[in-house]
C-alpha cells in the first residue's frame, strides 16, 4: 500500500511537470480540444478562454 501511494505521488509529479514544463504540449492539447469542440459542434470551450 505504501508502495502504491509512492507511485501515485511520483505519477502525479510526472504529470504536473510534463504539463508545466512543455509549452508545445500544452499548445497541441489546446489545438486538440479546439478540434474536438469543432467536431462536436459545441461552444462549451469558448467561455473557458480557448481562442
Amino acid at each position: 500500500m505504501k508502495y502504491l501511494r509512492k507511485n501515485h505521488i511520483d505519477l502525479s509529479r510526472l504529470i504536473l511537470s510534463s504539463i508545466g514544463g512543455c509549452v508545445d504540449h500544452i499548445e497541441s492539447l489546446n489545438d486538440l480540444l479546439k478540434g474536438f469542440a469543432m467536431y462536436k459542434g459545441a461552444t462549451v470551450f469558448d467561455p473557458l478562454g480557448f481562442p
